[in-house]
């Protein structure tokens, strides 16, 4: 897989949404992973390998590399995790979180109280707002360490 100078952001949010999808559907994997076959540890570092190589044609310092991977890995593996405690309906399970809150004091929790007539973001409309502003930090970062 060659990655260019133009495609690093496309090629990290394909990744990301790779590994986001892992975690929902095996949600504990990251407690296996000291446990993993020797095929899936080839696996994972094949991936984590391939988000260096991107960030490494985002123009990121050397050193930031490591410090990006694991920030779009945790974000990944966040999104991923929290979906699938969703269930297999989530705008159900949504709905049942809503009607817990609503029960909460108004007095004790004034800002949660205050936002429960606005929608629940979408897991999706949450990741991509996280890839977005990852990319949009890396690149602020490449640009001004090129300009250093």
């Amino acid at each position: 897989m060659d990655v260019t100078d133009e495609d690093w952001a496309t090629q990290l949010t394909e990744i990301a949404s790779s590994v986001r999808s892992v975690y929902l559907v095996f949600p504990t994997i990251g407690l296996e992973v000291t446990n993993l076959s020797e095929s899936d540890a080839r696996a994972a570092s094949y991936v984590i390998d391939a988000i260096y190589r991107a960030l490494e044609h985002s123009g990121l310092p050397e050193r930031q590399i490591p410090v990006f991977g694991e920030v779009l890995l945790s974000m990944a593996i966040g999104v991923g995790t929290g979906e699938n405690l969703f269930g297999s309906n989530p705008d159900r399970s949504k709905a049942l979180v809503r009607e817990k809150q609503k029960k909460l004091d108004p007095a004790q929790y004034p800002n949660l109280t205050r936002h429960l007539g606005s929608p629940i973001p979408s897991n999706e409309e949450v990741f991509d707002l996280a890839v977005q502003m990852l990319i949009e930090k890396i690149s602020a970062v490449a640009s001004a360490s090129s300009k250093s």
